[in-house]
């Protein structure tokens, strides 16, 4: 097959909806506006830039749903063709999104879909309860810009002017030159919404811009060759100690999602990715290893297809042992290559094959522990991966009291006294599609895996595969709800602790990538090195990790409580995490260094 010349540049989305962003440099660089004029040079002598906006204006747009994302435009006006009709001054649309990459030969990679929308409204509640009315099958809002944000950027730095710099909506740091420079930028928020939420400095190779984002606050954009950026995402999702065969599957995985997903997950967004869980953890050079680099530059350029197609290569922490349909979790067509598995060795005499199609099922599923590859209490594991044994079966409890408050937040459950949970519908591996929620008042229905885990959780429960275990007062009132439940994450495409496993236990990176994603394979996408040692070098141009900080050299989950992260970032650092999301901390080794220094 023919092969592009060239890595391809990404853009990062790495804050949004910031009053002020600060940072500041380690090498040297230089200061441009949005037209490329240089405003000044800059380097570590010039301590830390202030970023703040003025007299900016949002966007104005209005928002349309999305009712389908279907592979073809004939797909999607079938679809279309389907749907109620609309007044005189309404109509449905058909908006192609994502990319296409074309190689050298002529040959083309398609990653487009062609997205089925609603008319506009001006509210996005309005929009949704549009769609509710009319029983249409909502897969998510996204905004239409009218007018674009508008407005001004202050920048104080020493040596680029004592009093300020105001620009237009737009300003950049760029790097003399790639090796030995970075962007030190402070408060990164990681983990949204999930248990581990905490803030961190990220060290950034490229460039960065600073810009007015559509509610007129400010938002920074990493922009970067690809390859980088997989060095850094390969060491924020895995970590060093881990097998290298393991750590390639990752890079692979990484560069086909963001090849698959630009484009899609941020729809008018002046970036293609986000750094964050929501597209695919990247935490810049605080995360690179050596280990990280080879395995990015080992795979340079390897992606995986299914027929003309790049495979949209979803990865999540633990399956729980049977993984799930991708249109299951995020509704559309059959993706073919991301189907429900058994994720255990063919020969093992407590495999399971999906689909769990019973409550019956369910349970005996849950309560029982296969030697899945997922399971880290069922195999001889490094101490690294000691941690995921608790996430393979876990339970919640949850007083009436406290499901009243959770769900109370959603505006279409009111349904007074809660009463019951009812899973409707389930996936193949168990995970819940629609949950009814019955009261004295009526009933309401949840749909959609994340939705569900978010109503029944302060941040974002572990898994939508669960049961529910009833306990009631004599008089028959629910007194509280036990969620026993399976895995970690939306399960779908590649379970990282089972490609883990099988990584020990001596399967090669297209052995795991076949297993996860059926009927695809590898290829090239654009040319190799030649010389890989040189490669190498340029990318190991200096440590950037921040090694007094515990959590970020181990990617801890645990870091919310943490008395390390809280002396070093806590709440005289100007960050106070949510008491209700707090844990409390546990023993690590990582601390007990860091104390017997103190």
């Amino acid at each position: 097959m023919a092969r592009l010349m060239s890595s391809p540049t990404v853009r990062i989305g790495i804050l949004l909806r910031q009053r002020q962003i600060r940072c500041r440099v380690l090498g040297t660089h230089r200061l441009e506006d949005a037209q490329g004029h240089v405003l000044g040079q800059i380097s570590e002598d010039t301590g830390q830039l202030e970023f703040r906006p003025r007299n900016t204006q949002p966007a104005i747009f209005a928002w349309k749903s999305v009712l389908c994302k279907a592979p073809t435009r004939e797909v999607a006006e079938r679809h279309m063709r389907g749907l109620p009709p609309l007044g005189e001054d309404q109509s449905w649309e058909i908006q192609t999104v994502g990319k296409t990459w074309e190689l050298v030969g002529g040959e083309i990679l398609d990653s487009r879909e062609w997205w089925v929308l609603t008319p506009p409204f001006d509210d996005d509640e309005e929009c949704h309860a549009w769609c509710h009315e009319r029983g249409l099958s909502h897969m998510q809002l996204v905004p239409a810009v009218r007018h674009p944000p508008r407005g001004e950027i202050a920048c104080q730095a020493a040596g680029i002017t004592a009093s300020g710099l105001e620009t237009g909506a737009l300003f950049r740091i760029m790097p003399a030159e790639p090796r030995g420079c970075r962007i030190a930028l402070s408060n990164v928020v990681v983990g949204i919404d999930f248990h581990w939420q905490h803030l961190e400095t990220h060290h950034l190779r490229g460039a960065l811009e600073i810009l007015v984002d559509r509610e007129g606050n400010l938002a920074a954009v990493n922009e970067l060759p690809l390859e980088a950026y997989l060095c850094s995402v390969v060491g924020s999702e895995m970590k060093a100690e881990m097998p290298h065969e393991l750590l390639k599957v990752q890079a692979v995985c990484a560069r086909n999602t963001y090849l698959a997903t630009a484009g899609k997950h941020h729809l008018g967004e002046p970036f293609d990715l986000c750094n964050d869980d929501h597209c695919q953890c990247y935490r810049g050079s605080s995360r690179e290893t050596r280990e990280a680099r080879e395995a990015a530059i080992s795979t340079w350029g390897e992606v995986l297809i299914h027929g003309n197609r790049l495979c949209d290569t979803r990865y999540s922490k633990i399956c729980g042992g049977i993984s799930e349909a991708a249109h299951s979790v995020w509704g559309g067509p059959e993706i073919p290559y991301m189907t429900p598995i058994a994720d255990i060795a063919s020969t093992a005499p407590d495999r399971v094959e999906p689909p769990l199609d019973s409550e019956k099922k369910v349970r005996a599923w849950v309560d029982s522990s296969p030697g899945a590859f997922c399971n880290a209490g069922a195999h001889e594991v490094p101490r690294y991966l000691q941690y995921a044994a608790k996430y393979f079966r876990w339970k919640v409890q949850l007083t009436r009291e406290d499901l009243e408050r959770l769900l109370g937040r959603l505006p279409e459950v009111r349904v007074g006294e809660i009463r019951e949970l009812v899973p409707r519908r389930r996936g193949a591996s168990g995970r819940i599609e629609e949950l009814a929620v019955i009261g004295a008042d009526g009933e309401a229905v949840i749909g959609r895996e994340l939705v569900i885990r978010q109503a029944l959780s302060e941040s974002t429960l572990f898994s939508a595969c669960f049961v529910v275990d009833h306990e009631r007062e004599t008089d028959g009132r629910l007194r509280s709800v036990t969620l026993r439940g399976a895995g970690w994450g939306h399960g779908a495409g590649m379970c990282q602790v089972g490609a883990t496993v099988m990584a020990i236990q001596g399967y090669t990176h297209e052995q795991i990538l076949t297993h996860y994603f059926r009927d695809t394979q590898l290829t090239l996408l654009y040319e190799q090195p030649t010389n890989w040692a040189a490669v190498l070098d340029h990318f190991d141009d200096g440590d950037f990790s921040v090694y007094d900080r515990c959590w970020e050299a181990s990617n801890c989950y645990e870091v919310v409580g943490c008395p390390v992260y809280e002396r070093l970032i806590g709440p005289d650092k100007g960050y106070v995490p949510d008491a209700k999301r707090t844990k409390m901390y546990l023993d690590c080794p990582e601390y007990h260094l860091q104390s017997e220094g103190d």
